[in-house]
């Protein structure tokens, strides 16, 4: 697999940033097409000769726990024999038997005739989340899990903004403001501050604006979000506007402006 769904996209956007809650289904069906899906639909799907859709129980004996936002399965998914031909299959999907939620190509393309059987054994499914965007390995992983493998993720209440004179990663690390009057800037986790997610994409839409430094701070490079006003866990990470990395000295302010925080699912 290597993409989300937009509908997927959108979900847990709005899950994490925004709390409006995302509920994990109690099957994942995996199902095999022989042209390309996309964000929005299957492709075409394989019909008769017996295929028919591989339901898994929707917990983490199927879907262990992500690693660096990578999802595998646990136990081997097989479809059943073909009793017809099944044409030349080059692509999975994983669906909840309403949307769409992942896809991708297979390794190698299958011819699958009458007789043959295909089967993705244990590891063989490979979906990673938020791989290219700042979106860090906790919630990484804490998505991958809410949605394969049925694990509660509970978005906080009161997200925190966060100053960095060397930028973070996807792991954390970087070096945060101190001093000088320096506090993460809070506000509330809500539809006002982060609307709802389209194709994938949350932007924070309320300009923030950081106490007033009473001592230089160094030059801003890079903004966090985190899930607590000290400590935490790292939850995303961006490189702002040209404009808005600048030495920060006694005196001045810092603002991020309305939908200068964008950060994309994928």
């Amino acid at each position: 697999m290597s993409a989300l769904s937009n509908h997927l996209e959108n979900a847990l956007a709005n899950h994490y940033f925004g709390d409006t809650a995302y509920s994990p289904v109690a099957n994942i069906f995996t199902g095999l097409s022989t042209a390309t899906p996309s964000d929005t639909g299957v492709g075409t799907e394989v019909t008769g000769g017996s295929y028919a859709r591989v339901s898994l129980t929707n917990n983490t004996t199927n879907f262990p726990n992500a690693a660096s936002g990578a999802k595998q399965n646990g136990v081997a998914i097989n479809f059943p024999a073909a009793t017809g031909s099944w044409g030349t299959v080059g692509w999975a999907f994983t669906h909840d038997s309403t949307n769409l939620l992942t896809w991708g190509p297979l390794s190698s393309t299958q011819i699958i005739a009458n007789g043959d059987t295909l089967t993705f054994p244990i590891g063989a499914f490979l979906q990673t989340f938020g791989a290219g965007g700042g979106i860090s390995d906790f919630l990484r992983n804490g998505l991958a899990n809410l949605v394969f493998g049925g694990v509660a993720l509970s978005p906080a209440a009161t997200l925190h903004l966060s100053l960095y004179t060397i930028a973070p990663n996807q792991s954390g690390g970087g070096t945060e403001v101190t001093g000088g009057s320096y506090v993460r800037k809070s506000f509330a986790n809500n539809t006002t501050n982060f609307p709802n997610a389209s194709n994938g994409v949350k932007s924070l839409a309320v300009e923030q604006v950081f106490a007033r430094a009473t001592a230089d701070w160094g030059t801003v490079v890079a903004v966090g979000l985190h899930d607590a006003s000290v400590g935490g866990n790292l939850l995303a990470f961006f490189t702002p506007p040209v404009n808005r990395q600048r030495a920060i000295l006694i005196g001045d302010d810092y603002a991020l402006r309305a939908n200068d925080f964008t950060l994309t699912f994928a």
